[in-house]
């Protein structure tokens, strides 16, 4: 039997509405219809999926018009890919009718969805669009479905020709082939999650696309870096080495290791990944950028420079390159240029709290401190729950002398992270000014307890001891504090010797 076995996208003006969202923002929903005619070997179940793609296929570009006019309104500079990549991954998609009618000798599949966007969601997918190569796997995933798809209408002609011994040799190809379908749309959909921040699910869908089709290294890569923003680096090491033994020359498999590697601190195999990665591909940004974050940790800003510079030559608009060069310049005491990185890196995502809350930074090195306390609240306002700000914060109020508001800032911060020595630290130090002696032993103590590496800790406590009358205590903790490199512990252990 001959069926027609094109993917039908109807374009037929689909209708875009507006209704209310609670939390004040406009939803923007989308009508589209798709329709797929089944051919031989093709089951009634896959054949209603192709139809659901197709007009999802239809609302995503109108979705991008949506994404597109948002983001110019807030001042987001996205590319048209990005765009499309954006549209895709905010759709909610619900089905709203579906038919199957009798087209000559075979069936017509036919779907209508509704697809509800919230521009929140936006908001916080962008930076995740912006500091991966998301445009590229959204493309692969394409790729793989129009593969998959040539593929079974290949098959389906040589069926209609074929004679009756050889069609059930046919009809098996094109089932393995809609499994490769189905995993694709796991594929599609773990992405999505990614996009969300939903790892968890995004593993357990990209595990089921390797159920499909274990030969998947799509499925494999993606799921290696599910793993590692999961922080399941081991996992992710694994599932990248596996993604690489099904395509050796898959460079975002090694940058995805990489990444692993360095939030293992394994620098060595990450310095080895990131530059297979550059070796495969020379012109992609986010592999250099990588590898600078690895040259930073290891305290080699040059080299880190050189990369993020790299970076930004080939992806002008990359904000997070920008932000990643400015902390590099923070390093080198550099901080006029490092101002101007973090403000660009702004100006290109101004929805991201890291640069406000890095640039603060810079202007508490330079004393500046009500701008620093400016940036610190508008990265707060962005991310509520990133301690680091709280703790910088604190520092900032305490040096204005707003010593309450300081402590308070150091228990939000412990309260987002329990084991954070640093603001258990801080707060010692605005105990001991306030003159609450116990208390700056005790959250001095605690700090060196989290990290037995940390200096100050054993400063501040001494001086705590001192004020209670405990020079023994007190000399102890100097002592420890001077064999570790503390130039305060050394000094003020020879005070405490006279």
């Amino acid at each position: 039997m001959k069926r027609s076995v094109q993917i039908v996208l109807l374009f037929l003006l689909p209708v875009l509405m507006t209704i209310p969202y609670s939390a004040g923002a406009e939803v923007k929903v989308i009508i589209a219809e798709g329709s797929y005619n089944m051919g031989d070997g093709e089951t009634p179940v896959t054949a209603e999926e192709k139809a659901i793609l197709a007009a999802k296929r239809a609302a995503v570009e109108e979705a991008g018009t949506y994404v597109e006019s948002y983001s110019k309104v807030n001042n987001f500079a996205l590319t048209k890919d990005e765009v499309q990549v954006l549209a895709a991954g905010v759709m909610e998609v619900s089905v709203l009718e579906k038919k199957r009618t009798v087209v000559g000798d075979g069936f017509n599949f036919w779907v209508k969805i509704k697809a509800r966007i919230n521009p929140d969601s936006i908001s916080s997918m962008i930076k995740r669009v912006k500091d991966r190569d998301v445009v590229d796997e959204y493309n692969k995933v394409r790729e793989a479905y129009d593969k998959s798809q040539k593929e079974i209408d290949d098959l389906k002609k040589q069926i209609a020709a074929a004679r009756d011994k050889d069609k059930a040799k046919l009809e098996k190809q094109i089932a393995a082939e809609e499994k490769k379908f189905k995993a694709n749309q796991w594929i599609e959909k773990g992405s999505d999650f990614v996009q969300r921040g939903d790892f968890e699910v995004a593993i357990g869908a990209y595990s089921k696309a390797i159920e499909l089709d274990p030969t998947s290294f799509l499925a494999y890569k993606n799921r290696s870096w599910a793993y590692c923003e999961n922080k399941q680096y081991n996992e992710a090491i694994r599932d990248a080495a596996k993604a690489i033994e099904l395509n050796s020359q898959s460079a975002g498999a090694y940058s995805n290791r990489g990444v692993a590697y360095r939030r293992k601190k394994m620098h060595p195999q990450a310095i080895a990944d990131f530059n297979k990665a550059i070796l495969i591909e020379p012109e992609t940004a986010f592999y250099y950028n990588n590898r600078g974050n690895v040259y930073r940790d290891m305290k080699d800003p040059n080299r880190a420079l050189m990369d993020y510079n790299r970076a930004i030559e080939l992806k002008p608009d990359y904000a997070l390159a920008y932000s990643n060069r400015g902390t590099a310049y923070e390093n080198k005491k550099m901080f006029d240029e490092a101002l101007a990185d973090y403000a660009r890196a702004i100006s290109l995502n101004p929805r991201d709290y890291q640069p406000y809350a890095s640039r603060a930074e810079v202007y508490k090195e330079k004393n500046e401190l009500d701008k620093a306390l400016l940036d610190l609240n508008e990265s707060l306002k962005l991310n509520p729950r990133n301690a680091e700000a709280y703790n910088t914060r604190g520092v900032v109020y305490r040096r204005k002398g707003n010593l309450e508001a300081a402590l308070n800032d150091y228990a939000s911060a412990i309260s987002i992270k329990p084991d954070y020595s640093f603001a258990y630290n801080n707060r010692a130090y605005v105990y001991l000014v306030k003159g609450d002696y116990d208390k700056a032993v005790s959250n001095a103590t605690k700090a060196i307890h989290l990290d037995s590496g940390y200096k100050t800790p054993y400063v501040n406590r001494a001086r705590a001891y001192l004020k209670k009358g405990n020079k023994v205590k007190a000399r102890e903790d100097f002592s420890k504090a001077c064999k570790m490199g503390n130039d305060d512990g050394c000094r003020e252990l020879q005070a405490v010797l006279k």
